[in-house]
């Protein structure tokens, strides 16, 4: 009997033991789980910051509404690249005024993911007879216009004085909605006297003197990016930055590969010391630092086995 009763005390205390074993274990597995979620979360929260960081419009600019106007453009390959650009930097309203050619499949092809802003342009095709009262009245829907020119200045021509984008101030607008109009001309002559007559004032591109023509795309690209850096609050996104103990482990790592190289003490202090210099001035990231101990640990490793 007694033998009988000391194996049921037996059976019940390896029992909870089990049981405590198996309620720990499910701590644990639900405490990974937890973890396992936190570090999920963590990620997407981080990448809806990076996917943000570059295109927050500055508050004082919110009232800002730019539209691009391109004057009898004759090439659907730059209307399409056009379109490409102005979705790189976040523009969308497009006029086109009495194009000049078919605003076809190659126009579609070379839009790539700025096709919707293709298939929402404006296109404006007036009769000969009505295109100056036509480009008038399209001008007019705007609170400011700014004209674009490629040629030298010239004192006399007022017509042509130049700005920069760079020495616009767009504070100086303080309606509650303005509405800009950023107007391109043709790729071989450009915008003519008359339809630079219509502009506020015209902002040039500074360029080569030896060779200034520029490329239609590729001039409304340079605009489109010089007014989104200056609209726009730009950040690079989330970096994580080495700490003192991480630069620390890589020197440590470093001083193992100059002993197995034999360098001297006063050759090893230099290294280190212009290292220090170095990452001391470029404020490195985490991950810089870890893989340049990962690079001088496997040098360790190598030249251990040899």
């Amino acid at each position: 009997m007694q033998l009988c009763i000391q194996t049921l005390v037996a059976r019940n205390d390896v029992f909870g033991y089990c049981t405590s074993i198996d309620i720990t274990r499910k701590i644990l597995n639900f405490i990974l789980l937890l973890l396992f979620i936190y570090n999920i979360l963590k990620k997407k929260e981080l990448r809806k910051k990076k996917t943000t960081s570059t295109s927050e419009i500055k508050e004082k600019y919110h009232h800002l509404k730019f539209s691009v106007v391109l004057i009898e453009p004759q090439g659907p390959i730059n209307i399409g690249m056009i379109c490409r650009s102005m979705k790189n930097f976040g523009f969308s309203d497009l006029i086109i005024f009495n194009p000049q050619c078919e605003i076809g499949s190659e126009a579609r092809k070379f839009s790539m993911h700025g096709l919707e802003i293709l298939q929402n342009a404006r296109i404006i095709q007036p009769k000969k007879e009505d295109y100056q009262s036509s480009l008038i009245e399209l001008i007019n829907e705007f609170n400011y216009v700014i004209g674009t020119s490629g040629k030298k200045t010239r004192f006399n021509n007022v017509k042509r004085i130049l700005y920069y984008v760079d020495e616009i101030d767009f504070s100086m607008i303080n309606s509650s909605e303005a509405k800009i109009a950023l107007v391109f001309g043709r790729e071989d002559t450009g915008l003519r006297n008359e339809e630079l007559d219509l502009c506020d004032f015209v902002v040039k591109i500074p360029v080569d003197e030896a060779y200034p023509a520029l490329n239609l795309s590729h001039a409304v690209a340079i605009i489109l990016f010089s007014l989104f850096k200056k609209i726009r609050d730009i950040h690079k996104g989330d970096i994580i930055t080495s700490s003192q103990s991480d630069r620390e482990q890589l020197y440590a790592t470093l001083e193992g590969t100059m002993d197995s190289l034999e360098y001297t003490p006063e050759a090893k202090e230099r290294v280190i010391r212009s290292l220090k210099n170095i990452l001391g001035r470029s404020f490195s990231s985490l991950k810089e630092i870890n893989l340049l101990i990962s690079l001088f640990s496997e040098i360790n490793k190598k030249s251990k086995l040899n």
